[in-house]
């Protein structure tokens, strides 16, 4: 190469170096005359737009590599565990058509401190009405829900705190709640060799006819029903929409049973805290959460087991424990309670703070603002037990005196558990004698 040759190679290639900014600059322009960006920063938005343009509209996938699956799931209809498959819709780029205008989707990942991905939509502007779009992929994720994907609102969902789980790789802690629930899952993703209704159940069980409720209790689920039911009601009159209750009694009197029945019977998604693996800044968060589940049922169980009075029994050696003072500045919040119904539970009331209820009082008291009302929950008395006793054994009549002596005086779990093994001896025996 002749060095006339390699200074001319080298000034062209400095003058477009130097040049390239503004002719990125140009391009960039161009790109955006023509083209339009949109970016959807949620990830539930951008699960159910997957799910609609996957179910909606024709596509083209644009290279990048397939994401397959599987999971073991149990399916109602079939009622067994079977492995399903599926594509993990998101995880590529594809192009998709609708209403015959091209819609590329693009899934970006950040960069700097923010290592979230987002969705990212490339259309040819003046093509789509990209509200309308909007509008359609939201009207689909609500048909989807109204049809079964998630046909309730009601679902157990534990909340743990950060305490004793291991951070190091960045895992969340388990949630066994959710298999059957999990829109996130099933809109993200394209079942193989199953439908979404396949893996939902189509029959509920009923919590609140399986208890057997003295009549003071009965008569505050009728006030929770229409606490739900006077939203507007509340805020006309700017007071706080929100509920708690104390409720305690021995183990066993099914203080947590009511709970789910109550959460179920409003609809309300149960959000179960185990207080103990908490510390102020992870709870804070978590409570902060419920914003999202609104009207929803906060259940803090055993409060006992956690404090004594304003101490933190679990604490751990850093002093990072949860405390008493942020718990309670928690369900005072009007922002952060507003639409939740809370329900404290505890064996020992004798543990428990003034400043949540007083059990010197009698009856006792709750704290005004924080505890509406505090509910015993004792041993069963007759008319309990016969309750009990009538929808267990009533295909044995002739057993049902004897339960409702045993059950009286005892807990509703015992008592439960005595008619189920009465009930189902005379049920393979009877059906023993058949044969």
């Amino acid at each position: 190469m002749s060095p006339t040759t390699l200074i001319t190679g080298t000034a062209i290639g400095g003058t477009l170096f130097a040049l390239w900014p503004y002719v990125k600059g140009f391009i960039n322009r161009i790109r955006s005359f023509l083209f339009l960006k949109v970016t959807l920063d949620s990830t539930q938005l951008s699960s159910a737009l997957m799910h609609f343009c996957w179910m909606k509209c024709k596509r083209r996938k644009l290279g990048g590599d397939y994401t397959y699956g599987a999971d073991r799931w149990y399916l109602p209809k079939l009622r067994k565990w079977q492995m399903i498959l599926y594509e993990r819709l998101g995880c590529s780029s594809v192009i998709f058509f609708y209403k015959w205008m091209p819609i590329v989707i693009l899934q970006e990942q950040g960069d700097g401190n923010n290592r979230r991905s987002t969705t990212a939509l490339w259309m040819i502007r003046g093509t789509v009405n990209i509200d309308q779009f909007m509008i359609d992929v939201k009207n689909h994720y609500c048909t989807c829900r109204d049809e079964g994907i998630e046909n309730e609102r009601f679902k157990i969902k534990n909340k743990f705190g950060t305490l004793g789980q291991d951070q190091s790789n960045g895992a969340e802690p388990a949630d066994w709640s959710t298999q059957t629930n999990d829109d996130e899952f099933i809109l993200s993703s394209r079942l193989l060799d199953v439908t979404h209704h396949d893996l939902l159940y189509n029959t509920r069980v009923n919590f609140l006819t399986s208890l057997a409720l003295p009549k003071h209790v009965e008569e505050l689920i009728e006030d929770a029903k229409l606490w739900k039911q006077s939203e507007l009601w509340y805020n006309e009159r700017d007071i706080p929409w929100k509920r708690a209750w104390m409720l305690y009694g021995p183990p066993g009197t099914g203080k947590s049973s009511l709970a789910k029945a109550v959460a179920q019977l409003l609809d309300l998604p149960l959000n179960l805290y185990s207080l103990s693996t908490f510390d102020n800044r992870s709870f804070i968060n978590s409570w902060e959460d419920n914003k999202s589940f609104a009207p929803c049922m906060a259940l803090i169980e055993d409060i006992d087991t956690v404090f004594h009075g304003r101490n933190n029994v679990n604490k751990n050696m850093e002093g990072t424990s949860l405390t008493f003072d942020t718990l309670l500045n928690c369900i005072d919040g009007v922002n952060s309670s507003n639409g939740v119904f809370t329900i404290i539970t505890t064996n020992r009331p004798e543990f428990v703070d003034a400043a949540l209820a007083d059990f010197s009082k009698t009856p006792p008291q709750g704290r005004a603002g924080r505890i509406d009302r505090v509910i015993h929950l004792d041993f069963l008395d007759e008319h309990c037990s016969r309750q009990i006793a009538e929808r267990i054994l009533k295909d044995c009549p002739d057993l049902i005196e004897d339960a409702i002596k045993y059950g009286t005086g005892n807990t509703g779990a015992a008592m439960q558990l005595h008619c189920s093994l009465l009930a189902l001896r005379r049920y393979h025996k009877d059906k023993k004698n058949a044969s």
